[in-house]
């Protein structure tokens, strides 16, 4: 078997608030892969009933795992799945794995975990984690290990090639704007501190749960000329389409937008995003940095106007950040993944 033809067997885990987008990188590689000739299967479970129909709504293989997930059944049944189809790999990707489970996997069969977290202890031969701030002394990890670190790495769809690029000028008239946080008071203080609108369409990712400050930023805001439209999680790439301009807390997102060129304001949640979000902008990104914990309403009121009506330094942020992300990351990760050998722990970071 040639390593292009090679069957890469993905275990997800889909839950939470984070499982479509589990899913999605997953099946980002799994396109890239089947692209170049190879072959994937999903082991995926049983209770996840809606991604196991997405897989096989695509024409892909789901194996069916029934123990709890992480479990000692779980890998089982994993590795009889490895066992049966041959696979040469096997992607991780969900927190739940342990590091028991990882290392025994390791031992059967080249692992490789795609992660945004650091800071961890991860026994496994591959480690992927394409947050701007992702550094190799966050890890533990084996001597044979390798780490792909960096935006490099960005597991983005290809159909971005078709959408806005950094180079196509946004407008001068900010129409719609992308809003969200995983921290639902960040979104709120955000809404406060916007100024007076003229119908700007403020738009929104629909919580699980409702929220009261939310909801009372929400109606303010709504008060002082927004119009709020919020969205399911599903839906925000095609939202993003229409909007001119973004204001994240979440790395990964203001990796995607940057990518589109949307001018994209940054805002930290605390020291350590702070920190975070300098590093990214020491690795090239122009951005704008308001670190939620350290100003006042009066200062975050300024910054988000100085980013809002400020047009040239706007741009400029969209451009810079959009430079980080090249929507290649799935073939730089195919090209170490297949690879037979890690010879030894090797460092692989965005320049």
């Amino acid at each position: 078997m040639s390593k292009e033809n090679a069957l890469l067997l993905f275990r997800v885990d889909t839950r939470g608030s984070q499982g479509n987008r589990a899913l999605l990188r997953c099946l980002i590689l799994a396109d890239a892969h089947i692209q170049r000739g190879g072959r994937v299967a999903f082991a995926l479970q049983q209770s996840q009933k809606t991604a196991r129909n997405f897989i096989a709504a695509r024409g892909l293989e789901a194996v069916t795992i029934t123990g709890a997930t992480g479990s000692d059944s779980d890998l089982e049944q994993l590795l009889s799945a490895v066992a049966d189809s041959g696979a040469s790999s096997v992607v991780i990707e969900g927190r739940c794995f342990g590091n028991a489970y990882l290392s025994t996997l390791a031992s059967k069969v080249f692992t490789a975990v795609i992660e945004d977290d650091g800071e961890r202890v991860l026994p496994v031969q591959l480690i992927i984690n394409s947050s701007f701030s992702a550094d190799e002394r966050f890890y533990t990890c084996r001597a044979d290990a390798r780490l792909l670190l960096g935006p490099d790495y960005k597991l983005v769809g290809p159909e971005v090639s078709n959408w806005p690029k950094p180079e196509q000028a946004p407008k001068a008239a900010i129409e719609r704007i992308f809003l969200t946080s995983s921290d639902d008071s960040i979104s709120a203080r955000a809404l406060d501190a916007l100024p007076t609108s003229n119908k700007t369409t403020i738009v929104t990712v629909l919580g699980s749960r409702t929220c009261p400050i939310l909801d009372a930023a929400a109606r303010a805001a709504c008060a002082r000329g927004y119009i709020i439209e919020q969205i399911s999680h599903t839906a925000v790439t095609d939202a993003l389409l229409f909007c001119d301009a973004a204001i994240v807390t979440s790395e990964s997102m203001s990796g995607l937008i940057g990518f589109l060129g949307i001018p994209t304001l940054c805002l930290a949640h605390d020291r350590e995003d702070a920190r975070e979000t300098q590093r990214l902008a020491e690795e090239g990104a122009n951005v704008h940095l308001a670190p939620m914990s350290l100003t006042t309403h009066h200062d975050l009121t300024i910054a988000i106007e100085n980013f809002l009506l400020d047009e040239p330094q706007r741009n400029r942020f969209g451009k810079r950040l959009a430079s980080m992300v090249d929507g290649q990351g799935a073939e730089r990760i195919l090209d170490r993944l297949v690879a037979v050998q890690v010879p030894k722990l090797r460092i692989l970071k965005a320049a």
